[in-house]
């Protein structure tokens, strides 16, 4: 990981753990964090990176008995999202969600290139293209030991089991070249993919999967599926992971399983389903450690109420403001209208004195003027 604290204008080496040089509360921080995975099979994601940082030193009232009667200052921290629901990444903000919704047969299908997300890495061995073996349609092309991330958000109606399928053939037409990376007798690496970060590597006993010589070397389309897997009403994310290597892939496919379910029929682009978008969301921001005040989220067609938690996000309680005492806590919003969210800002309290301390010594300085007000030994006695 690199950081800045001159806009990008030079770089520094930080690794995790590392203290940042001390700046100023408002210089901005850029860091550049880059990332690579130990195993070729795996796609590596950031679930949360977090910055510890100092707002204040709060002293304990022992040791504070030359500050009294100062008036604490107050301090703002933009809050960094953390985990969500109802929301996906665009432009660089945060936005509603617009989830694929189920068709009357309770069956979901996008093409490749409606994905909600779709990262190529690395780009020089995977690319859109029209393929003439499927009428022209533009499909994506999945190289040698890719690490591609191509994810679709669907919301279902009600809990069940559904099987997902995805629309592909092989590129190449022997076992002979793919087995050293991949393939059907003796496998070394399953397809897989994943629902909500749950990883899954497919068996596919009936269903075509994995594929069969037959399959590699006609060249032809096919749905291939996935396993059967219990999903509960409300919104979820598909996501093509590791595995599929030396194919080309058109579309992806959500079925019900039960007896009136069954696989797509054709091996021919299907149109992809209606959408609805979201007008509820939920965030929960890193933890935060200081005395909260008020907070700020203004925004003309967002509504926003909050939660606060003291034990690492397990539990919520409504928000009341100000907090009496210093403490570490977790907010969570949740929101309701449409286009992007707020930034939110917690306006944390800071402590009238700054306090330097080594082994020996503690010194405690004015926050306004600078003055020294106190000197102590470490023990607790003044000198």
């Amino acid at each position: 990981m690199t950081a800045s604290l001159d806009n990008g204008g030079t770089w520094f080496t930080a690794s995790p753990g590392d203290k940042l040089p001390d700046c100023q509360q408002s210089t901005p921080l850029l860091v550049k964090v880059a990332i690579s995975s130990k195993t070729p099979n795996e796609t590596p994601l950031i679930e949360a990176l977090r910055v510890h940082y100092l707002v204040s030193t709060e002293l304990p009232p022992e040791k504070s008995r030359l500050d009294k009667g100062m008036e604490a200052t107050s301090g703002s921290v933009l809050l960094q999202p953390a985990k969500w629901s109802g929301l996906r990444w665009k432009e660089d903000e945060l936005r509603f969600s617009n989830p694929l919704v189920q068709d009357k047969e309770g069956c979901i299908f996008a093409r490749i290139t409606d994905a909600d997300n779709m990262v190529l890495a690395p780009k020089e061995r995977s690319w859109l293209e029209k393929d003439e073996r499927l009428g022209g349609e533009t499909v994506l092309h999945q190289g040698r030991l890719n690490s591609n991330l191509v994810s679709f958000d669907f919301t279902l109606k009600e809990s069940g089991r559904y099987r997902p399928y995805f629309l592909m053939r092989m590129t190449l037409p022997t076992t002979a070249i793919i087995m050293e990376f991949n393939r059907p007798e003796n496998v070394y690496l399953k397809y897989g993919y994943s629902i909500d970060n749950k990883r899954v590597e497919i068996t596919g006993a009936g269903t075509g999967a994995p594929p069969t010589k037959a399959a590699y070397n006609s060249g032809a389309y096919y749905w291939c599926g996935g396993n059967p897997t219990d999903l509960a009403a409300g919104g979820h994310c598909l996501r093509l992971l590791w595995g599929m290597y030396y194919m080309n892939c058109a579309a992806i496919a959500l079925v019900p399983e039960g007896e009136k379910a069954k696989a797509p029929e054709k091996a021919t682009m299907p149109k992809s389903s209606a959408r609805q978008l979201a007008s509820k969301a939920t965030v929960d921001y890193a933890e935060v450690e200081g005395r909260l005040l008020s907070i700020d989220c203004a925004a003309s067609n967002v509504e926003a109420t909050f939660e606060i938690s003291f034990d690492s996000g397990k539990t919520f309680a409504p928000l009341s403001l100000p907090m009496k005492e210093r403490r570490a806590f977790v907010l969570r919003g949740h929101f309701s209208g449409k286009g992007a969210i707020p930034n939110v800002t917690a306006k944390l309290a800071q402590s009238a004195v700054i306090a330097l301390q080594d082994k020996d010594q503690r010194l405690l300085f004015d926050r306004t003027t600078g003055n020294l007000t106190g000197y102590f030994l470490t023990d607790g006695r003044p000198l």
